[in-house]
């Protein structure tokens, strides 16, 4: 029995509030709502009556309550960012303050429909950093999510972006770029271009010196 299987068999009460879980256009932060919520079948699905599946569907609606109420000051400031993209009073401490709530709740409870939304309200505040060209704030949060998902090749690239065009560090930036290329050398095609650049302009720097005898 599939997920959506499940879903058509619920009560005609409680079925509405699931079926937009299965949109794959229906998402928070940038994550789809089924993959946030990672649903799970109880034991015994495919046999159980209307009494057991009314239990489930209304315990992960009280989850999905409560994980929502730590969503929604993250999902304003997104709304923000798309319709009035230098609210800061708005956009940075709602980002910020939704982060902190989701982290301090995933420590509490190891409920990873938390630790999605800490690490989707980091993405979101990293780019938003960054187009605002705060770079010394945007690499920090870049630092913090790739605590977090450490082999993440896009991550480090975007970071070495940060370094090389905002920061001007281009020894962290070939680093960021070396790691992303490590971790993913199909899809790094950004770290690709941008090392050979670098090795570019070190090479010329190199043939000037030796030109001009420094």
């Amino acid at each position: 029995m599939t997920l959506a299987e499940w879903i058509a068999t619920l009560p005609d009460d409680l079925r509405p509030r699931f079926e937009p879980m299965l949109d794959p256009e229906n998402g928070l932060l940038g994550v789809q709502i089924a993959a946030l919520f990672q649903l799970a079948l109880p034991e015994g699905a495919e046999s159980a009556g209307e009494a057991l599946r009314r239990e489930w569907a209304t315990a992960v609606a009280a989850r999905q309550a409560r994980v929502l109420e730590v969503a929604a000051p993250m999902s304003m400031a997104v709304a923000a960012i798309y319709h009035n993209p230098r609210n800061d009073a708005q956009i940075e401490p709602n980002l910020r303050r939704g982060i902190a709530d989701a982290y301090g709740r995933w420590r509490a409870t190891n409920d990873p429909a938390y630790r999605t939304l800490q690490i989707a309200g980091l993405r979101q505040l990293a780019r938003w950093l960054a187009r605002r060209k705060r770079g010394d704030a945007a690499a920090g949060v870049y630092r913090e999510l790739l605590t977090i998902e450490p082999d993440n090749a896009m991550e480090w690239q975007n970071l070495g972006v940060i370094y090389k065009n905002q920061l001007g560090d281009e020894t962290e930036a070939h680093r960021c770029f070396q790691k992303a290329l490590d971790l993913d050398p199909d899809n790094s095609h950004i770290a690709r271009r941008e090392l050979a650049a670098l090795m570019d302009k070190k090479q010329k720097q190199r043939w000037l010196g030796r030109l001009f005898g420094r």
